[in-house]
């Protein structure tokens, strides 16, 4: 969200766009893309801190649950903000899969497609889209999102768990017991 909210979001979302730190000016987003192509951030990454969609409407905004949705809406808004900028998407692979995974010890495993490596895949279908916070695969009260009518340039089209579809585009093949403990390297 840092990469493309400002102060002027938070003023159309009121309370839906709270969250912590806050959005910041325009300028400071500039600023921000501006260090990641300078190879001065060290990687980017999304966290999800959902608050029901009636804890984030109360009129006066320190009422409200600070914390955004981000999980359904990062890849695809990743890929979007890089493509509106004219930016190769490797530079999502390098910030978003190998940096993370090498800074948190689980390279070679993770962030990388090798030999050897988890086959862990997000695969991306270009086109046009818009994000729709009903699709949001979560509990009713959660399905909202800042993102909400935004034009995207990609939809997440398959999640890939080593090796194993889990997301097909449309259901959540994913199972309870799916997920691995993955020690650092």
């Amino acid at each position: 969200q840092y990469l493309c909210m400002t102060e002027a979001d938070l003023v159309r979302l009121g309370g839906r766009g709270k969250c912590n730190p806050p959005f910041r000016t325009a300028d400071e987003v500039e600023r921000m893309w501006q260090r990641l192509l300078a190879d001065e951030i060290a990687y980017v990454s999304t966290d999800h801190a959902p608050w029901p969609a009636d804890r984030k409407g109360f009129a006066d905004i320190f009422d409200c649950g600070a914390g955004l949705t981000g999980l359904q809406s990062f890849a695809p808004l990743m890929f979007t903000l890089l493509d509106e900028r004219g930016l190769s998407p490797t530079i999502m692979a390098t910030y978003c899969a190998e940096r993370p995974a090498k800074l948190h010890g689980l390279f070679p495993r993770k962030g990388q497609i090798a030999v050897g490596a988890d086959c862990d895949l997000v695969v991306l279908e270009r086109g046009d889209f818009t994000f729709d916070e009903a699709a949001i695969e979560d509990r009713a009260e959660m399905r909202w999102s800042p993102y909400h009518g935004r034009p995207m340039r990609a939809r997440v089209a398959a999640t890939v768990l080593r090796g194993r579809t889990i997301w097909d585009g449309a259901t959540v093949l994913a199972q309870p017991g799916d997920g691995r403990f993955v020690r650092r390297s």
